[in-house]
């Protein structure tokens, strides 16, 4: 994220569509995404599989889901 407003708006519309117990976490590219799921994975004490990453943009769930790591389109989820 080049702003933090950008988060604070990622955080907002998961919070109104989603609910207020999910965090936004960013990283500075969609490759390094992976390794902060893995950091992710580390401070909790999971498994990856335990971990479900819901994206916008297909190339970085592409990059997920080659890593072994759980991720849907954001448009995929029905409510």
């Amino acid at each position: 994220m080049r702003f933090s407003f950008h988060l604070k708006a990622k955080q907002s519309f998961i919070n109104k569509y989603y609910g207020d117990d999910i965090e936004v976490i960013s990283t500075t590219s969609q490759e390094t995404k992976v390794e902060g799921v893995k950091i992710i994975q580390k401070l909790n004490n999971c498994k990856l599989e335990e971990i479900l990453f819901i994206d916008d943009n297909k190339y970085t769930l592409n990059i997920l889901n080659k890593s072994g790591i759980n991720s849907i389109f954001v448009n995929d989820i029905e409510s």
